[in-house]
């Protein structure tokens, strides 16, 4: 039996869990009966320095979509570049928070940021919601689609549209007691 061919069959005997499911699921034979190429493939896949710094890429590339959208990429990027384990670490989760916060914020429409900034969030989640309501309170105008905002005009859409938020709440809470 030749060298390749004996670390070939001692590498898939070796495989266990997610690699040995990605050999028997997405692997061609051809590619699994070659030492060469199955190495290849499965450090590209599995390997956690290329892998981290593609997906460090990924979060970074992400762009502004619609606000929830947008944040439920962010939250579910930054979950999986920075805490892929589930880690209860309060270092990881801080972290992880933290990373969410910065690129939600730096990513942001510049008219949506500047308002949610002005308000000063805390959280993510509080960011989330501050930016949902600029957006909708931006969209749901006439003058949003001239695209001329003063800051008298900019606050009193978000006023109104807080004040909506705020009512609906308390509805909300009224029929579940």
């Amino acid at each position: 039996m030749n060298g390749l061919l004996k670390n070939l069959l001692t590498l898939k005997l070796h495989l266990k869990g997610k690699t040995l499911q990605f050999l028997s699921n997405d692997i061609s034979n051809k590619q699994q009966n070659n030492y060469d190429e199955l190495v290849k493939i499965l450090r590209k896949k599995f390997s956690e320095s290329q892998s981290f710094e593609i997906l460090q890429n990924k979060f970074n590339n992400i762009v502004q979509q619609p606000v929830k959208d947008f944040a439920e990429e962010i939250s579910n990027a930054s979950n999986k570049y920075f805490n892929s384990a589930n880690s209860e670490n309060p270092e990881i989760c801080t972290l992880t928070e933290k990373m969410k916060f910065s690129k939600f914020m730096e990513s942001l429409r510049p008219d949506i940021r500047t308002q949610v900034k002005i308000l000063g969030p805390s959280s993510f989640e509080e960011a989330v919601k501050q930016a949902c309501n600029a957006e909708i309170a931006f969209s749901d105008t006439a003058a949003a689609s001239s695209n001329v905002f003063t800051p008298a005009k900019v606050n009193i859409l978000l006023a109104n549209h807080f004040e909506s938020n705020k009512k609906i709440e308390e509805l909300n809470k009224k029929l579940k007691i």
